[in-house]
């Protein structure tokens, strides 16, 4: 894992300057590159590998010679084996640019750390280099720690500024990398919309979060709330993966839809408005609305398997609470649900079995009440078995269900629960 410094060398005319990064000075210089490498090896991060891009031209103008940068990079400490000049091409056509965007990738070794200087990168250079950089974020797991500007322009035009004292030549260096964490928000955020997905979000969101924390020293409540607002957001989707039905149920996210995060971080603003939205349906003190709104996450995001099981257990959960049977244990009112939709109408009496036969006289009334309601419904709930059972089997079983049928008929169980569940309650209750 070593830290990288990137940097482009280009052919306009540089002058010496002042270069300023949080209230850090560089040695007076023409270079921007030497006052980055200047200001990390101040701060502690000194590189152990530089790459400069250069052109044919730039080589010739600022890269050799007594007052060259790659002098100018040794008399820093640096030597000849961490500093690495990579040749490229103008950039005039469309092949060239392929050839820039390949080279950037392949200068980057897996895990590193890497400090991107764009000042000199020329006309669509720092979009490719940015594209090139999230590329390797995913190819080689390499981390983007910083990403500079050095805004010369502000002083004005390079013959304005040779004519400026030294003790006026002040020029700041922008901290783009913030743009960087935008961009990740955006992808992680697209990740959860779209698929359900949270990890991404969670650990972006711990990266931007943590230095906050740690400067406020448990002061700022915002910014705490919004930490614990999205370790809720991935608890959640663990909970939806693992089928941990008694957690979703208790799961009290109401406080934090009233809550304004835009202090902590403003330009996150509009995608944690979209997040939020995303887990609105679970806002609810009504166990059988919290359930179905988990089916209804799992048909979305093909949690296939998860919906099946979500169903059928929220279906005995919400049916058990009306079953008068001396048990307290909710388990035992739920195994009896399920016992009886499944083998009440499709049994003989002397076939019931646990505690279908425990309270065997309470399932023959209940029976009576019910009449063609329950059996109709128990068609239902039995069909519905017989999918969970196939998809918990793995498929081994001979006449296995084919995938796009498992995906479909959950939606249709769905619906179709939910439109005879409250005729059967009813009556249960009367």
């Amino acid at each position: 894992m070593s830290k990288v410094f990137v940097c482009f060398l280009g052919t306009g005319k540089y002058v010496p300057v002042y270069y300023c990064l949080n209230d850090i000075k560089a040695e007076f210089s023409k270079y921007v590159q030497v006052a980055i490498l200047d200001i990390l090896t101040k701060e502690g991060n000194k590189p152990d590998k530089i790459v400069v891009f250069l052109t044919h031209g730039a080589r010739k103008i600022h890269w050799e010679g007594a007052n060259g940068l790659h002098k100018s990079i040794k008399s820093l400490g640096f030597n000849d084996d961490q500093i690495y000049e990579v040749p490229i091409p103008d950039g005039k056509s469309t092949e060239e640019i392929n050839k820039i965007f390949m080279e950037i990738f392949n200068s980057l070794k897996k895990q590193d750390q890497v400090y991107f200087d764009i000042t000199h990168s020329f006309r669509s250079l720092p979009m490719l280099s940015l594209v090139a950089l999230v590329y390797a974020q995913i190819l080689k797991q390499i981390e983007i720690k910083k990403i500079y500007y050095g805004a010369f322009e502000v002083l004005g035009r390079p013959e304005e500024v040779e004519k400026m004292t030294e003790r006026k030549r002040n020029c700041p260096i922008f901290d783009l990398t913030h743009y960087v964490y935008l961009l990740n928000w955006s992808f992680a955020v697209e990740e959860f919309v779209k698929y359900g997905i949270s990890h991404r979000l969670f650990d972006f969101s711990k990266k931007r979060l943590k230095p906050i924390l740690k400067q406020a020293k448990g002061q700022d409540k915002t910014a705490s709330d919004l930490n614990k607002f999205l370790k809720i957001i991935y608890n959640l989707t663990q909970y939806l993966a693992t089928c941990r039905g008694k957690k979703i149920l208790d799961l009290d996210i109401s406080e934090f839809f009233s809550k304004d995060f835009s202090d902590v971080v403003p330009e996150l603003t509009p995608l944690l408005d979209i997040t939020i939205n995303k887990i609105k349906g679970f806002d609810s003190k009504n166990d059988w609305h919290k359930g179905m709104t988990a089916v209804d996450w799992c048909i979305e995001h093909k949690l296939i398997q998860q919906g099946y099981t979500s169903l059928q257990e929220v279906i005995k959960y919400e049916i058990s609470k009306y079953i008068n049977i001396p048990e307290k244990d909710i388990e035992n009112k739920t195994n009896f649900v399920s016992s009886f939709f499944n083998a009440v109408y499709q049994k003989d009496e002397d076939q019931w079995t646990g505690e279908l036969k425990k309270h065997k006289e309470y399932a023959k009334i209940l029976k009576q009440k019910l009449g063609k309601t329950g059996e109709d419904f128990s068609k239902i709930f039995n069909e519905l078995t017989k999918f969970r059972n196939d998809i918990n089997h793995f498929g081994l079983k001979q006449h296995s269900t084919k995938y796009e049928k498992l995906q479909d008929k959950l939606s249709f169980f769905k619906q179709e629960i939910e439109d005879k569940i409250w005729d059967v309650i009813e009556k249960i209750k009367n």
